[in-house]
């Protein structure tokens, strides 16, 4: 195993599909963005969004 190389080809291109995003955020999502919207007023601020597993943060934060 040491020094031995593999190598990783792609399986094809990724592209975005074009159009309207009809995902409607759950309520936890909502209410971790209304308090995201409270406390983010300055801009040398960060926050932290602290949601189990699966539970969307990429999704909320991107919001």
């Amino acid at each position: 195993m040491i020094g031995e190389r593999s190598e990783i080809t792609s399986s094809g291109r990724i592209t975005p599909r074009s159009g309207v995003n009809d995902r409607v955020p759950y309520e936890h999502q909502n209410r971790a963005m209304e308090c995201m919207d409270q406390i983010n007023t300055d801009a040398a601020f960060s926050t932290l969004v602290v949601l189990p597993t699966g539970g969307g943060k990429t999704y909320t934060t991107a919001l």
